[in-house]
């Protein structure tokens, strides 16, 4: 009889102990979902792009051997980083001191193996499902103008629409932020923001390039009156959603949401919650290249929001955020460079 007692009270401690460690597995604030992408940089003139028939600024897929072609060309000045938009978001927050998790999936190659590791060192927690399919990649043509054009391999991966995703894995989470290139995958993107949004997260979502808005304009006005509590969206995405014009397009993807976000580039950005609106100039800066600058914008507004910071103050720290990649080839910038970030932070006045 006091074998069978003992037995029952270890049985009962067990069951506890491991509820509890559930309940505290969490140690990030904020999960972002991305498709892992290698960014291939490639420095080229105007002449040299218009041979290639790609219009300046623009977004899409390309095929395999295309893909290899162009690398192949250019072998001797490809610069490679992590990117995706999703992940430069999550870097970017890492960078800034956040608690972070990345949630998609990565091929099970040497691409995805560097992708996993740009994550770690940045002590990200990669909720990352490894699958046969070969990781995203992408070749981003930076003409002078600082602007960036970009072709991609493997962005529309169905086989994501398939994987399970545990709703715990949200669970204590601030913030849930999801690129829109998500909308290739729509059963899991609304399967992660249904989860997200009954977990309490604050939901934020980047537009991500005009021919997704185009191609999914009538699920995005679905989705985020449901689901989505922040939007972020550069002006040529806002008028593919909405035909107005910057200003008037944040006006009503606000009534969609809680905070709607449209930058403008050099030009700035508005923002708009509630009955409070406002315009932001960007920071001055000698753009080498625009790759990153609207997630990295992100970044750094999401950085203020999470601190409780005005929204006006998170607006500023995003611009100042996104003035500093713009002067860096890519996306990734120096340890040194995130170190007057955080402490430029710190001094900024509105």
């Amino acid at each position: 009889m006091n074998q069978i007692f003992r037995l029952c009270i270890a049985l009962f401690i067990l069951i506890q102990s491991n509820t509890y460690t559930s309940q505290k597995a969490n140690n990030y604030d904020v999960v972002g979902l991305g498709t892992a992408f290698i960014d291939y940089i490639i420095e080229v003139n105007d002449k040299e792009l218009s041979d290639l028939k790609y219009k300046k600024g623009s977004w899409g897929a390309i095929d395999l051997n295309s893909f290899q072609t162009v690398l192949d060309s250019k072998a001797k000045t490809v610069t490679t980083s992590p990117g995706g938009s999703g992940g430069n978001v999550i870097r970017g927050l890492a960078n800034l001191g956040q608690k972070c998790a990345v949630l998609g999936q990565v091929g099970n190659d040497k691409q995805g193996l560097f992708y996993l590791k740009s994550m770690e060192n940045l002590a990200v927690k990669p909720l990352m499902t490894k699958t046969s399919q070969p990781t995203a990649q992408a070749i981003c043509f930076i003409t002078p103008d600082g602007q960036r054009t970009m072709r991609s391999l493997g962005a529309e991966n169905e086989q994501q629409s398939q994987t399970n995703i545990d709703k715990h894995i949200f669970s204590n989470v601030k913030v849930f932020h999801a690129e829109g290139y998500q909308l290739y995958n729509l059963d899991f993107f609304e399967r992660s923001l249904k989860y997200a949004k009954e977990s309490g997260a604050k939901i934020s979502i980047d537009l991500s390039s005009v021919e997704i808005v185009k191609r999914f304009k009538d699920e995005l006005l679905n989705i985020i009156p449901k689901y989505v509590d922040i939007v972020f969206a550069n002006e040529g995405e806002a008028f593919e959603l909405t035909h107005l014009n910057p200003q008037e397009s944040c006006d009503f993807i606000a009534t969609l949401c809680d905070v709607a976000v449209v930058t403008m580039g050099d030009k700035g950005s508005w923002a708009k919650s509630g009955k409070i609106k406002f315009y932001t100039p960007a920071f001055p800066a000698d753009t080498l290249d625009t790759t990153g600058a609207g997630d990295l914008f992100t970044s750094g507004f999401l950085y203020g929001y999470l601190e409780n910071e005005p929204l006006q103050r998170c607006a500023i720290i995003g611009s100042l955020v996104a003035s500093k990649v713009v002067e860096t080839l890519g996306a990734e910038m120096s340890k040194e460079t995130w170190e007057e970030i955080v402490k430029a932070t710190k001094d900024i006045k509105f």
